[in-house]
């Protein structure tokens, strides 16, 4: 008697349950990203709605927008920083501020890539657009150095309970931005002025 195949097994061989776990939890951290990232999207466009209606509305004024402004660079944000990088979560031992600043020793470098591609891209957008040569440098500089340090701020804040949460994080990556801080105002300074 000639046999067919054996009956396909409903069990999974070891290998194959590993990698379906793997997939099944690769896929779970890009949705929890992808969900991460939206809700941060939502949460900038609120806030920037709000100041849109509230500018509209005249409850801010272009005093108040210039108050506002200098409160939130010369203060908020500061503080901001400061705290995200002294204060321990709960349960958590601290983690010294120079061990810190060795986990991320390529943000340190970071702010030169960053810069040189938007130099680049600068240049790029000054040719494309046909940029009168009298225009052309503040093009490269508004290009290289268009992203304050607000937009990272909020975006970090809010991806990042999110993903320490799902766990696709150990720490709040608020901690890791005054590493980068530390060159990237030096260049905006001196090349970008």
């Amino acid at each position: 008697e000639l046999s067919g195949p054996p009956p396909p097994s409903r069990a999974l061989p070891c290998s194959g349950r590993r990698r379906l776990a793997e997939a099944v939890r690769v896929a779970m951290t890009q949705s929890v990203l992808l969900i991460a990232t939206l809700t941060a999207i939502a949460t900038t466009a609120v806030m920037a709605l709000a100041g849109i209606m509230a500018t509209r509305q005249g409850l801010i004024t272009d005093g108040g927008r210039r108050c506002l402004a200098e409160l939130s660079m010369n203060i908020f944000m500061p503080a901001l920083l400061f705290t995200s990088v002294v204060k321990c979560p709960t349960g958590e031992p601290c983690v010294p501020i120079g061990e810190m600043a060795n986990k991320a020793w390529f943000l340190i470098l970071f702010p030169f890539v960053v810069v040189g591609c938007g130099v680049i891209l600068g240049k790029l957008v000054g040719c494309v657009t046909g940029c009168p040569a009298s225009f052309r440098r503040a093009c490269v500089g508004a290009v290289a150095f268009g992203n304050s340090t607000g937009m990272p701020i909020t975006l970090l804040a809010v991806l990042g309970p999110v993903l320490k949460q799902a766990g696709v994080l150990k720490m709040d990556p608020l901690r890791f931005q005054p590493v980068y801080l530390l060159l990237y105002p030096v260049l905006q300074w001196s090349s970008g002025s």
